[in-house]
């Protein structure tokens, strides 16, 4: 069955010369019959053993196993063999401590791929006299029924090969004997190879006695069996000097005779003994085998042998499979070994895993949807685009200078066409009038004041002046500009039909709902309108209402005045509604902070939005520059802005979003291209959506804030998890690698039955995955809170709630697979330097 063919071992020993353990050693084994090795300590029998079980490593030579050279076989194959054909027995029974006798037995045949029954336990119990034991725990069992459930444990995969090193040396002699008594019985069927120092044993129990020293093949010596010399029924002569009597006979006058001439011949007393452990010994000196036979050695012969000659296709090994349930408890075993160094390492792991699970919710976080939201939620009604050329210094690295970027029409229609939005230039009051900052312009007067308290407050009159912005105030086209260009409709009225006629906004109007209106024919010649004389469109219109333009004189100290007929009011899309609580309220009266507030961000859309706008036909502009006599030429101009007037959907803004992405609007100073125009966005968002006192004086400001800060902060939790996750990973692995050399003894155990290094990583990678899972559990909760803390901060600081940290499936997933990977790489090294590991080591724990 086995033939080692020039096996060489040896080991290197520290501060010491080389040990040759085995010394070209060539033998060969039958299929069945027990085989004694024998040889003092350090002759290299136990080493034999090993080699050939697989345990250990032949430096040189084969071992052939059933026609298989093993000289090329992995560890895994070692593996597979044991678990296929070989059954262990040690001397220190190496029972796995934390499972009951039956799971120890039961783990043979699991290996396998068996269900390994509790009736199959029971069975092979029972043969070896343990009846009724499967439940108990190893230490509550004696030194020889656990030598026993070892046996078991061999006996019942059935293996072809049992080896056993040493298996009653730490036994009392009868136990020792019960043993041996056992292993020569399964050596009627099995091929039992034996460790022992023991050479009466031996030559008593042993169908063969292999002799070693100093790793060298001594004597090799066969046992022939012969009958004893009967000369009476129930009486045998053992040998010259040694008589046996059956049980319960009954001596006669002959077999008095032969007592009488043995103790004749006798050199001193002569002892009858009745006890069986004394008969037992008596008969192992006397090579008498336990069948009753006297046993006669002589030196093996191939035929004595009888080894089988194979085709080379009998070798077949079953992989093993480590039931997941037992990989588990050996797990959880050692995971209560180290518990500060557990604790410690799931901290890590926990904090790391929140970091990764934060930064996932970041990087999903969208924005162009974030884009989107902030611009809807403040309602922007115009989109202004300013640029700037940008070229690199010469003498400074990271350095560039900014030069003018005026827009011609030409400009601003490439950027239409490209942005796909309605991008025009509007001029501003000053370039209309050509004027410059000598003297100051008025529009008509808002007197805040109703029909209740008629005149009685003049002090809050509202001017409007001629910024220069990006929100514009006076547009001039024909019907169909107003839609394509102003996004407007007719509401009320007529178009203009001549240039000095204009339209005003819907919320202009609104205004004059609230507060009434006044304007001046001339100079001299003040109309004042109330505010129930505002109460409808048609009424407001029906009282022939007009613009006046007004330009002080600072020379003549004296008004130049002209007046434009209001035919029409249009329809700006804009939401009035949250103003319309300001009806009736002085604005002298200040008590309610949540009124006033209202009210001065009613006097920023006055001031600042294109919905307080006024509208003209196609020679508009002119008509104002006549004021002050300037001619207004719009092509001969260039511009600092372009502006599209937009109504703020998802369609419009996404447009927008695109346009100022592929043109780097969003990128830092740093990564701006180097040379070329450089685009700078603002717009005019409503501002009833924006916090009192907020810095963020436009939407894409908000966003831009938020961007920036969910960009750093994506950086930074994932830089602070990956730190930690190394941390905790390497943490980890150390943990393992401590947990690996506290079960290193039971890892060799589970080896020489038969698992492989595939089942000894799954029982840390299953530790692994333990820790790691409960850590992703509670990584899964804090990332959730974190999400909500962050979502809460940072709509404090875009002044809207939008949910930027949203904990999905998909973080949930990746957290998930974050532990599943951690557990993975953590338990790698470790286990495979074990499952390199020779099984012998391990079980030596070395």
């Amino acid at each position: 069955m086995i033939q080692l063919i020039d096996v060489c071992k040896s080991y290197h020993v520290k501060s010491g010369p080389e040990v040759q353990a085995l010394n070209h050693i060539n033998l060969t084994f039958g299929e069945k019959g027990l085989v004694f090795i024998l040889g003092k300590s350090g002759s290299g029998k136990s080493t034999l053993l090993n080699v050939i079980g697989g345990l250990d490593r032949a430096d040189s030579g084969d071992i052939v196993i059933m026609g298989k050279s093993s000289k090329d076989f992995t560890q895994a194959e070692f593996d597979s063999y044991r678990n296929t054909y070989v059954g262990f027995i040690f001397q220190e029974y190496n029972i796995l401590p934390d499972f009951t006798i039956g799971q120890n037995i039961a783990l043979a045949l699991q290996l396998q791929g068996q269900k390994g029954s509790d009736a199959e336990v029971d069975a092979i119990l029972d043969k070896v006299d343990l009846h009724g034991l499967r439940e108990r725990k190893p230490n509550e069992l004696s030194g020889g029924q656990k030598q026993r459930v070892a046996i078991a444990r061999a006996l019942i995969k059935k293996p072809q090969i049992i080896m056993a090193d040493e298996p009653t040396g730490a036994l009392d002699s009868k136990t020792g004997q019960e043993i041996f008594n056992t292993l020569k019985k399964l050596a009627e069927d099995h091929l039992v190879i034996c460790v022992s120092h023991d050479r009466d044993f031996a030559e008593a129990f042993g169908d063969r006695v292999v002799e070693l020293k100093d790793g060298v093949i001594i004597s090799d010596l066969s046992k022939s069996l012969v009958d004893t010399e009967k000369v009476a029924v129930g009486v045998s002569i053992l040998s010259p000097r040694l008589l046996s009597f059956e049980k319960g006979h009954v001596l006669s006058d002959e077999d008095v005779a032969l007592l009488n001439s043995y103790l004749a011949k006798a050199d001193g007393e002569m002892l009858v003994s009745s006890d069986t452990t004394i008969n037992q010994e008596v008969k192992t000196s006397a090579k008498i085998d336990i069948s009753g036979k006297k046993g006669t050695f002589s030196s093996t012969t191939p035929e004595l042998v009888g080894a089988k000659t194979y085709g080379g296709n009998e070798f077949q090994v079953k992989k093993s499979r480590l039931p997941f349930a037992r990989s588990l408890k050996v797990a959880f075993k050692s995971l209560k070994s180290k518990p500060f160094r557990l604790v410690a390492t799931l901290l890590l792991i926990i904090i790391s895993l929140t970091m990764f699970g934060v930064s996932a919710t970041l990087a999903s976080y969208s924005s162009e949807k974030a884009f989107i939201a902030v611009y809807e939620n403040y309602n922007v009604s115009s989109l202004c685009l300013t640029r700037q050329y940008r070229t690199p210094c010469d003498n400074y690295q990271g350095c560039y200078s900014t030069s003018n970027g005026s827009l011609s029409l030409n400009d601003v229609a490439q950027i239409r066409q490209e942005s796909d939005l309605p991008f025009y230039v509007f001029p501003s009051l000053r370039q209309i009038l050509g004027y410059d900052h000598d003297g100051s312009i008025s529009l008509g007067q808002i007197w805040y004041y109703s029909a209740s308290s008629p005149m009685k407050n003049k002090t809050d009159a509202y001017y409007y002046y001629g910024y220069d912005n990006c929100a514009p105030t006076f547009f001039e086209g024909s019907e169909a500009d107003l839609k394509e260009k102003y996004n407007v409709t007719l509401a009320s009225g007529k178009m203009p039909t001549s240039a000095n006629e204009v339209l005003i906004s819907d919320f202009r109007y609104e205004a004059y709902q609230l507060y009434g209106y006044s304007y001046n024919k001339d100079p001299e010649n003040r109309v004042d309108l109330y505010d129930t004389d505002c109460s409808t469109m048609a009424n407001f219109l029906a009282k022939s209402p007009m613009m006046t333009l007004q330009k002080y004189n600072d020379t003549l100290q004296t008004y130049q005045t002209k007046t434009y007929p209001i035919v029409g009011i249009v329809n700006t899309h804009f939401d009035s509604k949250p103003y319309r609580a300001l009806k009736g309220i002085k604005s002298t009266d200040t008590s309610d902070p949540t009124l006033e507030e209202l009210r001065q961000r009613f006097y920023g859309v006055l001031s600042l939005s294109y919905a307080n706008g006024i509208y003209g036909m196609k020679g508009f502009y002119n008509e104002l520059a006549s004021l002050t006599n300037f001619k207004f030429n719009e092509d001969a101009k260039v511009f600092t802005s372009a502006i599209a007037l937009i109504t703020p959907d998802s369609a419009t803004i996404t447009k927008w979003y695109r346009f100022l992405e592929k043109n780097h609007a969003f990128a830092s100073y740093e990564d701006q291209p180097t040379s070329g125009y450089i685009y700078y966005p603002t717009d005019s968002p409503d501002p009833s959506r924006v916090a009192k006192n907020s810095y963020l004086t436009s939407a894409f400001s908000s966003f831009y804030s938020l961007n920036s800060m969910v960009t750093s902060m994506k950086k930074t939790f994932f830089w602070i998890g990956f730190s930690t996750a190394c941390f905790a990973a390497l943490l980890l692995a150390t943990f393992i690698a401590s947990s690996i050399a506290y079960q290193k003894r039971q890892i060799g155990i589970l080896r020489a039955i038969g698992a492989r290094g595939g089942d000894v990583y799954g029982i840390f990678y299953n530790e692994s995955m333990m820790i790691t899972l409960f850590a992703a559990v509670v990584a899964e909760i804090l990332t959730g809170v974190l999400d909500g803390v962050l979502s809460n901060s940072f709509a404090g600081a875009i002044n809207f709630a939008f949910p930027l940290f949203q904990f999905n499936i998909w973080v949930f997933f990746f957290i998930l697979l974050l532990a599943v990977l951690t557990a993975s790489l953590s338990s790698f090294i470790p286990c495979l330097i074990i499952s390199k590991k020779k099984p012998i080591d391990s079980i030596n724990d070395k």
